[in-house]
């Protein structure tokens, strides 16, 4: 700890010294990191954080089932993603259809179309939910019953104001393939409804 003390001798207390903003009230340097550590080594906070996760992928998953929208919310411990089913080729007028399909490549995990994913990031914050990236998050132990009722309530809503704007997987897909064929490939669009 020498290496943050003010010595008297000028060129180590400009030079050499470590300077920090802690002041003589706060906890010692270092103080604060050993709580910290104590409680991460404790498990508590990672065992919070997965029961959190839990709860939001099962009730996400949920509004999925209940709206008969084809998708599911999965990922491991801590974090979340939801997909969107875009093939219109599959049968998920069922609702178990939807929950019990899963893709068999990544590469389908990750395709969702740009745009469909783009709106989904826009209807969520406009509902108060900024994700991490893309259409998934990361909880922590500060995360509360509350936050995920929050959550929750805006995803259902998002996943509403998509299907009801006219915005949802199949009609955007046939948008997208009538465009794509007109433009040379290129997609472009134009007179989209913003939230």
């Amino acid at each position: 700890m020498r290496l943050f003390d003010l010595t008297g001798d000028p060129r180590h207390d400009r030079h050499e010294r470590v300077s920090t903003r802690a002041r003589s009230t706060d906890l010692p340097l270092g103080g604060s990191g050993i709580v910290a550590l104590k409680k991460v080594s404790s498990g508590a906070p990672n065992r919070k954080a997965s029961e959190m996760a839990d709860q939001l992928r099962a009730r996400w998953d949920d509004v999925l089932e209940r709206l008969g929208i084809a998708g599911y919310v999965y990922g491991p411990p801590t974090m979340f993603h939801v997909y969107f089913e875009t093939d219109p080729s599959p049968d998920f007028r069922g609702k178990s259809v939807a929950r019990t399909y899963k893709p068999a490549k990544a590469r389908r995990l990750k395709g969702m179309p740009g745009r469909l994913v783009a709106d989904y990031q826009r209807w969520l914050r406009h509902y108060g939910v900024d994700l991490l990236s893309g259409t998934g998050g990361v909880l922590s132990d500060a995360h509360t019953g509350a936050d995920i009722d929050q959550a929750t309530e805006a995803f259902e809503k998002t996943v509403v104001a998509l299907r009801d704007d006219k915005q949802n997987i199949h009609a955007w897909l046939k948008r997208r393939k009538r465009f794509t064929r007109r433009h040379g490939g290129r997609e472009k669009y134009e007179g989209q409804r913003r939230p």
